[in-house]
């Protein structure tokens, strides 16, 4: 990361270069043409940068590490935490709170149904408050094959479906982990794993990796769960938390 803060002179400065983070936001080809005459441009039509309220550079961009990444990257964005700021009344930037974690904490009270402009009352069986992931060693797995373990904590765990607020009978409980590597061939996994209930029924879970499907000129996010979890690996606990 390098930042000037006289860009419009006739002979503006930078600074040196700096290692902002190790998170690569791209694998594979990179081109502007469209129609198929070369590669990809999930990258650099998306990139945008803008200040924040206390001098700090918040980017968007899109991040396509994944098999999915000639057609269907990610929506991500990033901010600067420390370093030089672009305000007078704050010069030099420092923001806590934004180290990176396993768990993401969500406020109650969003579990809504949203659709052609209305939103619902909250159906706390669907409100997830909490998730979080973690890599074992222990019993189902091992050191020589370890595994991931994913915990979501919501509002009040019901499987009853909530028919006046949302019609479909099918409850589902999805969390999503994006994971980046320098060795994978496409870049990182953009793994899942949901859990599900059609109308009361017992809980089963599964997991996957994210997918994309063609709708007339876009696309759209897939999750097919492509494999179902033993039972001893999808524990639930009513009124509390399914945790896979």
């Amino acid at each position: 990361m390098a930042q000037t803060l006289n860009g419009h002179a006739a002979s503006p400065t930078f600074t040196a270069p700096m290692l902002a983070s190790e998170h690569f936001i791209h694998r594979g080809s990179m081109y502007t043409l469209i129609g198929g005459q070369n590669g990809d441009r999930t990258l650099g039509d998306f990139l945008q940068l803008r200040m924040g309220a206390n001098g700090e550079a918040e980017i968007a961009y899109a991040d396509s590490n994944n098999f999915d990444e000639p057609f269907a990257p990610h929506g991500m964005f990033v901010r600067q935490n420390h370093g030089n700021g672009l305000l007078v009344a704050h010069p030099h930037v420092d923001i806590s709170g934004l180290t990176p974690k396993n768990t993401v904490s969500d406020p109650t009270g969003d579990g809504k149904y949203e659709v052609n402009g209305l939103s619902s009352a909250n159906m706390p069986q669907l409100d997830i408050t909490q998730s979080n992931v973690r890599q074992l060693t222990s019993a189902p797995c091992s050191n020589a094959a370890p595994c991931y373990q994913v915990v979501m904590k919501l509002n009040n765990l019901s499987l009853a479906p909530t028919t006046t607020q949302d019609p479909d009978l099918d409850l589902v409980w999805l969390t999503q982990w994006f994971v980046p590597s320098t060795t994978d061939p496409n870049g990182g996994k953009n793994f899942f794993v949901y859990a599900e209930s059609f109308n009361g029924s017992a809980v089963q879970c599964f997991a996957g990796e994210n997918a994309a499907q063609a709708v007339g000129g876009g696309v759209t996010l897939t999750y097919p769960g492509t494999t179902q979890l033993a039972p001893a690996n999808c524990v639930v606990h009513t009124g509390g938390t399914p945790a896979r």
